[in-house]
């Protein structure tokens, strides 16, 4: 799992810890991954979901921060496994402002 910087710096999480676990928030989190599931377990070319991200702070602590981010990903095959490249970026229309 390859994370660019800017991911760093808006999650403060490296590599390491996301192979763990992605910091979704825990509202969100059953429905990410029942979609992501469902993606993997049919021939699904996209895969999109909007959730919240922690941004600062502990998961489910008083000092969490989130984000409301877009995940988008799409497959492709390498070496004859099914492989999937994506992107999360800022997600405006969830923000107040």
């Amino acid at each position: 799992m390859y994370v660019n910087k800017r991911w760093k710096e808006f999650t403060g999480r490296d590599t390491a810890e996301l192979l763990v676990r992605i910091p979704i928030h825990p509202d969100d989190r059953p429905r990410v991954e029942a979609s992501w599931a469902l993606a993997n377990q049919t021939e699904n070319q996209i895969w999109q979901v909007d959730y919240r991200l922690l941004a600062g702070g502990v998961v489910g602590g008083a000092d969490a921060v989130y984000k409301w981010v877009s995940s988008k990903a799409e497959t492709g095959t390498m070496r004859g496994k099914k492989m999937w490249a994506g992107v999360v970026q800022g997600n405006r229309a969830h923000s107040p402002f």
